[in-house]
């Protein structure tokens, strides 16, 4: 940890945000600049001093360092706690926008014109992330609260407590050219099958992603059973993103209250933020591990041999004899 660094503190009971711009000699506080709460990115003050006994967590967002002015206390020796750091899996940019993106939803309780907006820009996209509130007992669920979709650009929050579900956003979920990112997808494709009859296909489920990559055939008997868990979408962010882990939903929050708070919806829009970056990872990542080292492998096959006579005669389609090199694709799935 420098000064300069802009980190997130997981704190006892509230994570934030800011600026490295003080580090005092016993190394056991820290002090942020510009901080922020990073669940909601409510402002909580330019200066705020942080103490090693309520730090549980530090999750560095850059390694650069930026010319601050310190005191003279000021270090670049670790906390104490250096092994409860992280460093995020996302840069500083893609989680200004992220967080941007959530800032900015859209909150839809009715049929107007920023639904219809809504289903026609939905209408233009291949990919969508969706979460469903209050619908954690499936079919048994009395009624959802919410249903909140993101795009890579834009969050849209479904008040489907009153609207329900409406012909044409029927339409975009049942579509089967685009793909539905979801955690946990059973519980939420059987809500919306026998309470709203849609049923969806083409789906990407980060939790089948998760058990997919890290489950062993060789020797099932002996794998840890807590890995086969429904580990929830908070932990596979931890997990994966290396992001803290109270990073989502706050468990008092009743999304069946009405009208719903604006932290409330800043809370359901956080909820599916993340999902398209965690599907990101599993694929980039993890699962075309081996598909990108055959790719770099093949890409230098010829720049790297420096026989020209030997090259002039390997350049020739019909005597590309690197294409025997590739080893056959499989996903890093056992």
């Amino acid at each position: 940890l420098k000064v300069g660094q802009k980190v997130i503190l997981l704190l006892t009971e509230e994570c934030v945000y800011g600026d490295v711009s003080r580090i005092n000699d016993r190394k056991t506080e820290v002090q942020l600049n510009n901080c922020r709460d990073y669940r909601t990115d409510e402002d909580i003050g330019q200066m705020q001093k942080f103490f090693k006994s309520e730090i549980r967590q530090i999750t560095l967002l850059s390694d650069s360092v930026s010319d601050i002015s310190s005191t003279s206390d000021s270090s670049s020796s670790p906390l104490p706690n250096e092994n409860n750091n992280r460093i995020a899996k996302l840069s500083i940019d893609e989680l200004n926008l992220i967080n941007l993106i959530i800032k900015n939803h859209q909150y839809i309780p009715q049929t107007d014109m920023r639904y219809h907006e809504a289903i026609k820009y939905l209408k233009t996209v291949d990919k969508i992330a969706l979460k469903l509130e209050c619908a954690e007992r499936g079919r048994h669920s009395e009624s959802a609260s919410l249903l909140t979709i993101a795009t890579v650009d834009r969050i849209y929050i479904f008040d489907i407590k009153w609207m329900k579900i409406p012909k044409d956003l029927r339409s975009i979920l049942e579509n089967s050219s685009i793909q539905k990112v979801m955690h946990n997808s059973r519980i939420i494709c059987d809500a919306l099958k026998y309470l709203y009859n849609v049923e969806m296909d083409r789906i990407f489920d980060t939790l089948v992603a998760h058990i997919s990559t890290t489950k062993t055939v060789e020797t099932p008997e002996t794998f840890d059973e807590f890995e086969l868990n429904e580990i929830t979408l908070s932990e596979c962010i931890q997990k994966y993103l290396n992001l803290p882990e109270n990073l989502l939903l706050n468990e008092t929050v009743n999304f069946n209250n009405r009208p719903l708070t604006t932290e409330n919806k800043i809370f359901a829009a956080r909820n599916v933020a993340f999902l398209l970056q965690l599907e990101k990872y599993f694929i980039h990542e993890i699962m075309l591990q081996q598909f990108y080292g055959n790719c770099k492998k093949y890409s230098v096959s010829l720049s790297s041999n420096k026989c020209h006579v030997d090259t002039a005669y390997k350049i020739n389609p019909f005597n590309n004899e690197d294409l025997k090199t590739i080893e056959q694709f499989r996903l890093n799935i056992n």
